[in-house]
């Protein structure tokens, strides 16, 4: 039986005795005897490590006097493991916990189609970490006693391996291979081996339910060839390997997610523009199950991944302004997700009212926008000290900025109500907190939330649905709204509306020109006004 098999637990030491002790010690507390073998690679240590080793009664250890990189350790330690045992990595830095092994086996074997398992930890990368509030080891333990109850909605599918404990079945070995020593950094190493689990039709998944707490001592540097063009030839493999970036595999936009906030348990409609492998859309997945998630990907070898979850378009949206589903979608989604996308929009007024068409009534667009006003930007253009470049606010990457004023104003324009806008808040030093005083005397003092972010969450609400109103409503509406524009009263907003019912074809020119013939006194001024905004 699969949940029967052996664990061969392979660990790589480098001068990390203490860290490698308090790790054995803890697998023999908490894990189980006869469920697993112990491997340890010692990769040329020099603080004792080889001889202590030497001591341990119930390890199978290797002794390497010669510097190898991470997956050529890991894969000598997989060669001495029993031919039928799953195969679990695990960094020497961290102390395992109550339950954290069986739990991960519970995931591995619940479905044939999960290959690859890890734990979440306090100190970890790539969204693998939490919040662990304790102070201590004991706590640790008592805080990992409550945490560790095996629960499969715990279980995250991902589209990466983290480095510090994985466990992976025998078949996925057999069927990929060992890691690639190709790639010296073992964060490449990784990323290339879930691809090739995906690759074989395999899932990834995070158990939130098995957690060991990491030292975060080790480092895995130790372990790579010591050369400064290491990450250029690892990243320029990968890609020539994939096509892809090897970050996008663990970027997940966590801005945006934090933003969808219903019922876990809430059926909805979910689509996110630029969603390069899903990442993202396997968060909200984990967050809301009952989600129906879409995403729009120009990319192709980015979108080949992210279809194997989801539906996925590589529809230029500003092309025609069509998603390039087979379905029309309009008045469809709950939230359209739009992360950077806005501010690299060729024409955001024209995006967000085209988009507001697939949007339900009360539904939402979130976007992340940089902020026109940030105090550091302000700061060195005040000095002549500005160049553009890529950590620059005003760089090839982002073709617009904005200020609240502008947020508010497109808001109203593309006809969603009063925007929600967020931002982290960021520390400053004295000398930014005296210049910004400085700038809110000659602006105003109320003004200081204007500088401090350097970008914007914000939320739009779509207000209308004009998809249930008649024709004969539909004009009664335009009426209204061409008599604001003659009288300058909410005249952004009444632009807007009249624009959307153009572009959506549910008024005509004609309609507007005989509106503005019977009930607007300013008629060349009004009809001047309406031809150039609709032109």
């Amino acid at each position: 039986m699969p949940e029967n098999r052996r664990t061969s637990i392979v660990i790589v030491t480098n001068n990390n005795l203490q860290d490698t002790n308090i790790c054995l010690e803890s697998i023999r507390d908490y894990t189980p005897l006869g469920e697993y073998e112990v491997i340890v690679v010692d990769n040329n240590s020099r603080d004792g490590t080889r001889e202590w080793l030497n001591q341990q009664w119930d390890i199978k250890n290797l002794l390497i006097d010669e510097k190898m990189n991470y997956s050529k350790c890991c894969n000598l330690g997989i060669g001495l493991a029993d031919k039928e045992n799953d195969i679990l990595l695990l960094r020497s830095d961290v102390k395992v916990t109550p339950r954290w092994l069986g739990n991960l086996k519970k995931c591995l074997n619940s479905d044939e189609t999960i290959g690859a398992v890890s734990s979440i930890t306090n100190d970890g990368s790539s969204h693998s970490e939490i919040a662990a509030s304790y102070s201590d080891l004991d706590e640790m333990i008592s805080f990992a006693y409550e945490n560790n109850i095996s629960n499969p909605l715990r279980w995250e599918q991902r589209l990466y391996l983290s480095g510090f404990s994985t466990l992976i079945k025998r078949e996925v070995i057999n069927k990929v291979g060992l890691l690639d020593e190709g790639f010296t950094l073992a964060n490449f190493s990784n990323r290339d081996f879930s691809m090739r689990i995906f690759n074989e039709g395999y899932k990834i998944m995070h158990c939130h339910d098995s957690f060991v707490h990491n030292f975060g001592n080790e480092t895995l540097n130790e372990y790579y060839v010591n050369s400064k063009d290491d990450l250029k030839v690892n990243l320029q493999s990968f890609e020539e390997k994939w096509g892809i970036k090897p970050d996008l595999l663990s970027l997940i936009d966590t801005d945006m997610v934090k933003e969808v906030k219903e019922r876990s348990n809430q059926k909805m409609n979910i689509l996110q523009l630029d969603c390069k492998l899903g990442a993202t859309l396997l968060k909200l997945k984990y967050t809301y199950p009952e989600a129906n998630l879409y995403g729009l990907e120009e990319n192709e070898n980015e979108a080949r991944i992210g279809e194997r979850f989801f539906s996925i378009s590589t529809e230029d949206f500003e092309s025609n302004y069509t998603l390039g589903f087979k379905e029309t979608m309009e008045d469809f989604f709950d939230y359209i997700i739009l992360g950077e996308k806005l501010q690299k929009s060729i024409n955001p007024w024209k995006m967000l009212r085209s988009l507001k068409r697939y949007i339900k009534p009360g539904g939402y667009i979130i976007a992340k926008v940089t902020n026109a006003m940030y105090y550091q930007t302000l700061k060195d253009l005040l000095r002549g000290s500005y160049v553009y470049s890529q950590k620059t606010i005003f760089n090839r990457s982002f073709k617009r900025t904005f200020t609240i004023k502008d947020i508010e104003s497109i808001s109203a324009e593309c006809g969603f109500l009063k925007p929600y806008i967020t931002y982290k808040v960021e520390k400053l030093s004295r000398e930014d907190e005296c210049f910004i005083e400085d700038i809110c005397k000659l602006v105003g003092r109320g003004s200081k939330d204007r500088f401090v972010p350097r970008e914007f969450i914000v939320k739009l609400q779509n207000e209308s649905n004009c998809n249930n109103l008649s024709h004969e409503e539909i004009l009664v509406e335009v009426k209204y709204a061409l008599r604001r524009v003659e009288h300058n009263i909410d005249m952004f907003s009444s632009l807007g509306l009249i624009k959307e019912l153009y572009e959506r074809e549910k008024i005509s020119m004609d309609d507007i020109n005989r509106i503005i013939a019977s009930d607007v006194i300013n008629k060349d001024e009004v009809e001047a006004i309406i031809s150039s905004y609709l032109r």
